[in-house]
């Protein structure tokens, strides 16, 4: 009897997209079969992200999509990922697109992966990393780092001001630089990533006619006579 299996994702930013297919499999590296056929999937840029397929065989299988556009070209069929098994990419992903709507969900996407490759150890294959493996504290702290780098590309300093008619406007942008380097030092902190740094001036040669005669360390000075 089919089961239902929910299954999250990020479409790629073409205009041109009319059909989502999902596919079946009983290992990751097995052979898929097409279980159903989506062309209900909204239109650029709101393509849907998450879909509900009621044509599982089981909720433990493996499952993959493919996005095809209204040409009959296809980007080809994405990494298998298992049902019921919820990804710390895709958590960082939601965290981000709940706190924030506005942002393109394939820069969260992006930034996402780079923010845990990075976090974890290396040669991890962060698109498949169970959400169990990051506390609490560690997951805000990745999603507060991703949105952060989101910002980077879309910062304003200060205000902006503008005229309509005879009346003058002035507004405040909260998305800055300094707000953006807040979350970033916050985020920092809750990932356990903040450090310390001590600076060791270099050794200074002295000629044969100078001599030493005082060492002030509150401001890196050495007096030569």
């Amino acid at each position: 009897m089919p089961e239902a299996v929910r299954l999250d994702f990020v479409p790629p930013a073409d205009p041109d997209l009319v059909e989502l297919r999902i596919y079946e499999s009983d290992d990751k590296d097995g052979v898929y079969s097409l279980i159903e056929s989506v062309a209900a999937i909204g239109e650029y840029p709101g393509y849907i992200s998450t879909y509900t397929t009621a044509q599982a065989s089981a909720k433990d299988k493996w499952f993959a999509i493919d996005w095809y556009d209204s040409k009959g070209g296809n980007y080809g069929m994405s990494e298998g990922i298992q049902g019921g098994f919820q990804t710390l990419l895709g958590e960082i992903v939601q965290r981000v697109m709940i706190r924030d709507p506005s942002i393109n969900e394939n820069v969260v996407y992006d930034e996402a992966e780079a923010v845990l490759e990075g976090f974890l150890p290396a040669a991890t294959d962060v698109q498949n990393v169970p959400v169990e493996e990051a506390t609490a504290r560690e997951k805000s702290g990745l999603t507060l780092l991703t949105q952060a780098r989101c910002y980077l590309f879309d910062l304003s300093e200060g205000k902006t001001k503008y005229t309509v008619g005879l009346v003058s406007q002035e507004t405040g942008d909260s998305r800055s630089l300094a707000s953006v380097k807040e979350m970033l030092k916050m985020a920092e902190s809750m990932m356990g990533l903040s450090y310390s740094t001590i600076l060791q001036m270099a050794a200074i040669e002295i000629g044969t006619n100078g001599q030493v005669i005082g060492i002030d360390r509150t401001r890196l000075l050495i007096e030569l006579q």
